[in-house]
């Protein structure tokens, strides 16, 4: 009856668990998410599945590949999906590698729901924070301060906050002189201060200088540049990054390019595309200019934001450029990082060699990677090893006893640290006084004649770690055997006692029975002749 349960109990589990496959399922808990290039990532992380036979594909091994347990690899920059399929479900997750995706709004989005937001895998956003600016017309018309405030810019400053979305703002320009591009600058670190300055310290992407409006049209290509150069220091003195946003035809007719280039500013371009390529970085205009940020899109679709317009505007911003690094161990190629170009890597591998200690890395110029190193390029880096110094050698025996014309040998068996390797040293052996034996560098032993000398060990790289094994020659008896019948046994132990007790040794007696050497014969001696007879020599 038991057996029968328990046969009952067996096929139930097997049923069990073979439905659990049937009925398997596979989610991603994220909708999309941005990685940089040369990066692993294990996606596992971001799955919630009950199988345990996962099936993982790139919709482009040219941008990323996967591994079979669900390691990601991005190879360069552009956009790729990541399946993942169970028994007999699947699901599909967006990735891009080498730029974040952002949105940007204004009141004309309504109320966002940040938290869906979040949700939908979006990186960053900027939002709109003022437009034009405030003087004694806007006073005498009996305006208030903030008048043109975006009237969402709060909401939106507190929600992107509260739901770690990286965000910076923008301000809409109607500037037509130097003086109105300040007033601007200032009506907008007012808008910080006032508006958001509890969370303001949470903005880490730049403030945007919106140059976009018709009216603009009117002003010189110099002119226009100098009221951007104007707004940028004020935002610049303030501590402070700024950016200016414009669109084809402004970057290209309207602002002189060239020199706001030579003085190192950024830009975020505005150039919707119906298929837009992530591939590779866009330019301004007909420039070789990139901008750090891309408007690639005004009717994006992003959960949460979607509110009055019913769309959103969608961006990329661009990461820092990569470089990739190769690691090479033993002249074999065992990783691939990516670092920022011409950035320090905060930590790198380590690596492990029996016998040796792992002291860093070196690159293809033999310069020693310090905390310092800076990566501008493609690099292959080396490991650097150095052999663990042995500071100590132990032999086998501490001392021989030898009573017949035969080879006997010592060798180091132990080294200390233990860590080092006694393969990567030679050890050398000598003897005191070759008159009683000789060694050879084997550690062989050949006795000559009676008496006592030292076997010196050590090592050939530093003679001043050695060791040493005392040899005691004693041809024609038996250390140990005081009666002198051939063999080592318990009598011999007694004469020993009776000799440390009544005294009056013979030399020969302490030659054959003094087994520690020590000079006398005492109830030591005796133990170490049992010993002998016990366990044998």
């Amino acid at each position: 009856m038991i057996k029968k349960f328990m046969i009952i109990v067996i096929v139930t589990i097997s049923l069990l668990l073979l439905n659990k496959n049937l009925y398997a399922t596979t989610n991603f808990n994220i909708k999309r998410k941005s990685l940089k290039i040369y990066e692993k990532y294990d996606i596992n992380k971001d799955l919630t599945t009950d199988s345990n036979n996962l099936k993982y594909k790139s919709s482009n091994e040219d941008i990323a590949t996967i591994s079979n347990d669900g390691v990601i690899f991005t190879k360069k920059q552009g956009k790729f999906e990541i399946i993942v399929s169970d028994e007999n479900s699947s699901d599909t997750c967006e990735f891009s590698s080498g730029y974040y995706v952002g949105i940007d709004v204004s009141r004309w989005n309504g109320i966002v729901d940040w938290k869906k937001v979040k949700a939908q895998g979006i990186d960053f956003a900027m939002i709109k924070s003022s437009t034009g600016w405030y003087d004694e017309n806007d006073e005498a018309a009996g305006e208030e301060y903030d008048f043109q405030y975006d009237k969402q810019f709060l909401n939106n400053i507190k929600g992107a906050s509260e739901n770690n979305i990286s965000f910076g703002i923008y301000h809409y320009s109607l500037a037509k002189t130097i003086d109105e591009a300040r007033l601007e600058a200032e009506y907008v670190l007012n808008a910080i201060n006032e508006y958001g300055k509890a969370y303001k310290n949470n903005m880490t992407l730049p403030i945007a200088y919106d140059i976009e409006d018709s009216s603009l049209q009117k002003l010189s290509k110099a002119k226009i540049t100098e009221n951007i150069m104007a707004f940028c220091v004020k935002i610049y003195e303030a501590g402070y990054t700024p950016i200016i946003y414009s669109n084809n035809n402004f970057f290209k007719n309207f602002i002189d390019l060239d020199k706001l280039n030579a003085m190192a500013y950024n830009y975020w371009f505005a150039s919707p595309k119906t298929n837009p390529n992530f591939a590779d970085k866009i330019t301004i205009a007909n420039t070789k200019i990139s901008p750090i940020m891309w408007q690639y899109s005004f009717d994006g679709n992003v959960e949460g934001a979607n509110t009055d317009q019913g769309k959103v505007d969608m961006n990329v911003l661009y990461m820092k450029d990569r470089v990739k690094v190769l690691i090479k161990n033993d002249g074999q190629v065992v990783d691939t990082i990516g670092v920022d170009k011409g950035e320090k890597v905060e930590s790198l591998p380590t690596y492990e060699k029996q016998g040796y200690e792992f002291k860093g890395f070196k690159d293809e110029n033999n310069n020693t990677i310090t905390k310092d190193y800076k990566y501008n390029k493609d690099t292959t880096i080396t490991t650097i090893f150095s052999k663990i110094k042995i500071t100590e050698i132990i032999l086998n025996k501490s001392n021989i006893e030898i009573s017949s014309k035969k080879d006997y040998y010592v060798q180091v068996d132990k080294v200390m640290p233990q860590t080092a390797i006694l393969e990567c040293e030679k050890i050398l052996y000598k003897s005191d006084n070759t008159n009683v034996v000789t060694v050879d560098d084997n550690g062989k032993i050949t006795p000559i004649a009676d008496g006592k000398c030292n076997i010196v060990a050590y090592l050939e790289s530093d003679k001043n770690v050695q060791t040493v094994c005392t040899v005691n020659v004693h041809f024609g008896y038996i250390k140990g055997d005081l009666d002198k019948n051939g063999i080592v046994n318990a009598n011999d132990a007694a004469i020993a006692l009776d000799l440390y007790k009544y005294g009056n040794v013979k030399e020969e007696e302490l030659k054959i029975g003094d087994m520690d050497n020590n000079g006398i014969i005492n109830a030591n001696d005796a133990a170490l002749i049992l010993d002998i007879y016990k366990y044998g020599e």
